[in-house]
């Protein structure tokens, strides 16, 4: 132990392997913003699917082999704020601004809207959980990496814009639906 490191306060002390997996979920979100930006929206859609995998792998993971930890807990949102709830909103913009720049201005309200309900979506979560919810409360936020590569893919089939459907997402995301946890 380093001499001005206080025991239980390294990094190692609150990090557990399943955290791994919330890193991921980050790392391809991270890797989906460069693709996109690059203009290879497949690969950011590929990217931003395999986040959203690792998103469901760090809470199965942790539920069936391990035991949730505040410090899992922040860190798994952190991730999600930056690959589920960023991320899509950088792609639906770019998307937009390579493939409809006269659509431009108006998707960029639709990211912001995608954005900002990903991360009241996510505070609300915190919030719910430590007063000891047992369900989700509003769609989740990991639906973000199912349906942007969807939207995606859709658009380019049809050669028309889709993502304003992410309205969509976005109003589920900050809605009262009750959604039941499920890990397989």
């Amino acid at each position: 132990m380093a001499q001005n490191e206080k025991p239980g306060v390294g990094i190692l002390s609150f990090f557990k392997w399943t955290d791994t997996f919330s890193l991921m979920c980050g790392v391809f979100g991270f890797l989906s913003v460069i693709r996109v930006v690059g203009g290879d929206f497949f690969l950011g859609a590929v990217f931003l699917a395999a986040a959203g995998v690792f998103d469901y792998i760090d809470g199965f993971a942790t539920m069936r082999f391990s035991k949730p930890t505040e410090f899992g807990s922040y860190i798994d949102t952190v991730c999600d704020a930056a690959a589920l709830a960023m991320a899509p909103a950088a792609f639906i913009y770019f998307y937009a601004l390579g493939n409809f720049p006269e659509q431009a201005v108006f998707y960029l309200l639709v990211s912001v809207a995608v954005l900002c309900a990903g991360l009241l979506r996510l505070a609300r979560y915190l919030v719910l959980a430590k007063q000891g919810l047992k369900s989700y409360v509003g769609l989740p936020i990991t639906f973000n990496a199912l349906v942007i590569p969807l939207l995606y893919l859709l658009s380019e089939s049809s050669g028309i814009n889709l993502f304003f459907l992410a309205l969509v997402s976005a109003f589920l995301m900050v809605s009262e639906v009750k959604v039941k946890k499920f890990c397989i």
